[in-house]
This record gives C-alpha cells, sequence and structure tokens, in this order.
C-alpha cells in the first residue's frame, strides 16, 4: 500500500488537516501507511496526532505503517521524552 501522502510541514496550523485526512483513512478500514521521513517542520500537535492514531489502530486492530522519523521527528521526540512512544517501520 502507498503511504498516505503528508505536507513536509506538520505544526498546529496544519494539524487539523492531516486529523481529518487520518480520520478519513481510519473509517475507510484500511491500513495505513505514513512516510514520516519527509516531515521538515512539526511540533507537539503532531506528535499529539501520531500518538492518537496509534492508539486507534490498535483499538480498531487496524495495521499502521509508520516510516522512519526524519531527522526534526526524532529529535522533537527525543525532547519529549517520547522516542519510545511511537512504534516505527512495521504495521502493527
Amino acid at each position: 500500500m502507498s503511504p498516505l501522502p503528508l505536507d513536509s510541514e506538520q505544526t498546529i496550523y496544519q494539524v487539523a488537516t492531516t486529523h481529518e485526512q487520518l480520520s478519513a483513512a481510519l473509517l475507510a478500514g484500511q491500513p495505513l501507511v505514513l512516510d514520516l521521513s519527509t516531515i521538515e517542520e512539526c511540533d507537539t500537535s503532531f506528535v499529539q496526532l501520531l500518538l492518537w492514531l496509534q492508539a486507534k489502530c490498535r483499538e480498531k486492530q487496524q495495521p499502521l505503517a509508520l516510516g522512519d522519523p526524519s531527522p526534526r521527528l526524532a529529535a522533537l521526540l527525543a525532547q519529549l521524552g517520547l522516542a519510545d512512544a511511537l512504534t516505527f517501520g512495521r504495521a502493527e
């Protein structure tokens, strides 16, 4: 399955649109694949969205594959103490 297209900028200004996109994909019931290597700018709202998505997919037993994070996203996760909170690189 092809990754869902995400804007390279994922801050509080884009996260509502991204949430709508991910919610629609969840409703479709198909496995979700996100390429996070292209994220150039992000903030805690995007991290919160990813945590929500992972929890929802587990709850619905819907496969989720989070591609390895970009250096910016990885640094933010480390700074927040959440480097191990998301499962990258495989479908759950």
